[in-house]
């Protein structure tokens, strides 16, 4: 009925093995299984500023401001977070409160709780009946693009009479586009 662990503490078989199969029986839990490993975490009294990259989950309840790049993974601003910087990672949610440009290689998910003010890049976007957006979002995003980690490039092409320019996103593989002079 009793057992002892490693740490010479006695403790109730019997009440263990009854929570586990309460958890069981209890069918209004629903686990996500998950394939990947827990995620690291900054703690909700926590204030940093800089750049951020890594290469495992990420879970944001405190301050951050800077950029975020985690290609290959997933990053979540939770309910307490309060986010001023470029995020770029595998999929974005957003509970708490970004303000910067947020760029999702598959997917941007902005929660009830959640505000966004700055733009989203992502092949799919959802924004939850209740949230707060301000900005603009582009789901056509060359999927080689959002891969390379690089952003979109800003030119300037000038006519022949240089009374006419034209600024525009172009891809650097694309050919240049020349724009017609007007009088």
């Amino acid at each position: 009925m009793f057992k002892r662990n490693e740490n010479d503490q006695y403790f109730d078989t019997k009440q263990s093995s009854s929570l586990s199969e309460e958890k069981k029986a209890d069918s209004s839990i629903e686990l996500r299984p998950s394939t990947r490993q827990s995620a690291a975490a900054i703690g909700p009294s926590i204030i940093m500023r800089g750049d951020i990259t890594g290469e495992e989950d990420l879970m944001i309840q405190g301050r951050v401001e800077g950029t975020l790049q985690l290609p290959q993974n997933d990053l979540t601003v939770g309910p307490n977070g309060k986010v001023k910087a470029e995020l770029r990672a595998l999929n974005i949610e957003v509970e708490g409160e970004v303000f910067g440009d947020l760029h999702g290689t598959e997917k941007v998910v902005v929660r009830r709780s959640g505000r966004v003010e700055g733009n989203i890049s992502s092949p799919r976007v959802v924004l939850e009946d209740g949230c707060r957006f301000k900005g603009a979002i582009d789901m056509d995003v060359p999927a080689e693009q959002m891969r390379s980690n690089s952003l979109p490039v800003k030119k300037t092409v000038k006519s022949q009479d240089s009374k006419t320019s034209v600024t525009a996103v172009m891809d650097d593989t694309a050919p240049v586009a020349h724009a017609a002079g007007s009088s």
